[in-house]
């Protein structure tokens, strides 16, 4: 078993929502894949989320809209990428990520991994996919 394998096992335990596990764990397989969390926000800002992005850093990690989510992301073919990797439907995946990316954000954001405008922090190191997937699902529990 690889180690997104084994973090989809881990999130679907958690979360007892295969999809929810499903998309988180290839969210974060994604993201390493495609130049970190730092790549994402950067990917965000440019696509109009910019406010998004400072209401998640700051806390405010209720759901967003999911078509907030595809405005910001649609273009940038990570929904489209996780539907294929997951075989979960784009709207499916679109509702997920309005359920994990605010809480993905908030966790790099406060934990010094970037900053909002997707810079890494001083003194950042590399984010811990493992670490991030223990804080969103500490908040969807």
């Amino acid at each position: 078993m690889g180690f997104f394998d084994a973090l989809k096992s881990v999130t679907e335990s958690y979360t007892g929502n295969g999809d929810h596990a499903a998309v988180t764990s290839s969210l974060l397989e994604v993201v390493q894949n495609n130049g970190g969390v730092g790549s994402l926000l950067q990917t965000l800002q440019q696509n109009g989320a910019g406010g998004l992005v400072s209401q998640w850093a700051g806390g405010q990690t209720q759901s967003a809209d999911p078509s907030a989510i595809e405005n910001s992301l649609g273009n940038s073919g990570i929904i489209d990428t996780i539907a294929q990797k997951t075989g979960i439907a784009p709207d499916t995946v679109k509702s997920s990520l309005a359920t994990v990316l605010p809480l993905l954000v908030h966790h790099a954001t406060s934990n010094g991994v970037v900053t909002e405008d997707g810079q890494p922090a001083a003194n950042s190191g590399s984010a811990d996919p493992a670490a991030m997937l223990q804080s969103v699902l500490g908040k969807l529990l």
